[in-house]
């Protein structure tokens, strides 16, 4: 067997005397024919149907997006209509207009009845800002915003009315939790004026957008929550409104204050010890008679409460900040004195003269000035009158502790 395969060969290959090119046989030295020159063009034709396919492609696509309408820029809405995002693009300029903060736009010209919602006693002037409250005790209670009638419910007896940033501002707090407190769930935006900034708070909702996120940036009619009733104290459905206030913030180092009393639960500086009101319907009326927002021309239109001279080494943080409610020479480290609304905003404050220095002796604080019409039954109870004159009052010394933090009351 093994000298037979030794001996057995493959036949010789057709054509084996002619010269031809080796490289022309396969693996069993058969000759084949070469491949054709022009074979190339094949795959040249196909790369050149593969980029004009996606030059099309690319073109139709640039026609369809210059067809299609452009996102129109964000501008000032000066109407209170809802939108679904808040603008988080840009920061905002000196706010314009005021708007409604809920599509109860007439609340300056309707019947208060028509407008407010009543504590459950069935007079609506309890829903409006000052003393128009009375407190289990029966001394008057102080209400620091406006309690805005539900327009719209659901079958259920559930508001359905959409709350909006009154103007241009930053979200500066949105507390999620209604059991946290007698807000319930509230936001607070804050609004550049010249004076300094000026919050705003929209308080009792049931729902809060979720772009409502502390920095965001929103314009005038934005949609930031639903109308509600949450508190810690209940409100019920059938009174479920919105509370809402416009004002000045107090102190920026109120949170070390306040966990220095080591009180809960903590809002920072958004607590509502450290946000003082004034009228809102005041402030809204003067936007809308003279077309848009001066603070500090409207604090000149606010009536004085009562004129209080105090003393301190520094310059509270308060006046640092609303710089333009100072008046005259910088303070001169000795005592100073402020004009007050009847909620304890200040509305000026100046350095005190040689004989309201006398008269303070060595008290913290004197009463120069009071006015018993702007106070009315004294719900805040900042000042009190005695026989023998106008006090600080029980609430007084905790809200120039908070005022003069952190100089010490002394």
């Amino acid at each position: 067997m093994i000298a037979v395969a030794a001996s057995f060969r493959y036949p010789s290959p057709p054509f084996a005397n002619m010269s031809v090119n080796p490289t022309a046989y396969d693996v069993r030295g058969y000759a084949h024919r070469p491949p054709p020159r022009w074979r190339w063009i094949f795959p040249v034709i196909g790369a050149v149907a593969v980029v004009v396919a996606l030059v099309i492609l690319v073109v139709h696509v640039r026609r369809r997006v210059k067809a299609e309408p452009k996102t129109p820029v964000a501008q000032v809405v000066v109407a209170p209509k809802p939108a679904p995002h808040v603008v988080s693009n840009a920061p905002p300029v000196f706010w314009r207009k005021l708007v409604c903060p809920t599509d109860r736009t007439n609340i300056l010209d309707a019947p208060i009845a028509e407008s407010f919602q009543d504590t459950g006693t069935g007079d609506p002037r309890s829903g409006m800002f000052g003393t128009l409250r009375t407190s289990e005790s029966g001394l008057g209670q102080f209400h620091e915003g406006l309690d805005i009638k539900c327009l719209k419910r659901d079958r259920h007896g559930n508001p359905l009315d959409k709350v909006y940033a009154v103007a241009e501002g930053r979200v500066a707090y949105a507390s999620r939790i209604g059991g946290n407190s007698n807000y319930g769930k509230y936001i607070v935006l804050l609004h550049p004026d010249r004076v300094g900034e000026i919050y705003t708070l929209y308080a009792h909702l049931s729902e809060i957008e979720p772009a409502v996120q502390p920095g965001a940036f929103v314009t005038a009619g934005e949609t930031i929550a639903l109308m509600g009733h949450t508190s810690s104290s209940p409100i019920p459905v059938e009174r479920a409104h919105l509370h809402f206030e416009i004002g000045l913030v107090i102190n920026t180092h109120f949170t070390e204050w306040y966990r220095g009393k080591r009180q809960t639960p903590d809002h920072g500086n958004w607590h509502g010890w450290n946000l003082l009101g004034v009228n809102p319907l005041d402030a809204l009326r003067f936007a809308h008679d003279r077309g848009k927002m001066d603070f500090g021309e409207f604090l000149k239109t606010t009536p004085v409460a009562f004129t209080l001279a105090i003393r301190a080494a520094q310059l509270p943080d308060f006046f640092r900040r609303y710089s333009v409610l100072w008046q005259g020479a910088p303070f001169d480290g000795a005592a100073f004195v402020i004009t007050v609304n009847e909620n304890g905003t200040p509305l000026s404050g100046r350095n005190a003269t040689h004989e309201e220095k006398l008269k303070l002796g060595k008290q913290v604080a004197a009463v120069l000035a009071a006015n018993p019409d702007v106070i009315g039954r004294n719900g805040r109870r900042l000042v009190q009158q005695t026989k023998s004159g106008w006090k600080t009052g029980s609430n007084g010394m905790e809200w120039l502790e908070i005022l003069l933090y952190p100089q010490r009351v002394r």
